[in-house]
């Protein structure tokens, strides 16, 4: 399953994409099911506070909340490094 992260408000469009989900906001995550996701960043940056810019709330408690299996960025960001490296999650940056 896919998480897409944009703050940039790309226009997406998906489809065939029913593992797909655009996040809107940190309440949603409760109604995810129990599974694996990944999370892809598009145009987000994790501040040096830890928090998801444009977001207003810790990346961290995504990690928390949910099983991610890695994280795939186009953005780079040394706090992001040093958390997925906390949590031993694997990091693409894509450039």
């Amino acid at each position: 399953m896919f998480i897409i992260f944009n703050t940039n408000n790309n226009k997406i469009k998906l489809y065939n994409a029913d593992n797909c989900i655009i996040f809107d906001d940190i309440c949603s995550l409760k109604y995810l099911e129990n599974d694996e996701y990944i999370l892809i960043l598009i145009d987000s940056e994790v501040e040096e506070n830890g928090v998801l810019k444009d977001y207003n709330f810790l990346f961290e408690e995504i990690l928390i909340s949910i099983n991610v299996k890695s994280v795939i960025t186009n953005t780079f960001s040394e706090k992001l490094h040093e958390i997925t490296n906390f949590y031993k999650i694997p990091l693409i940056e894509i450039n």
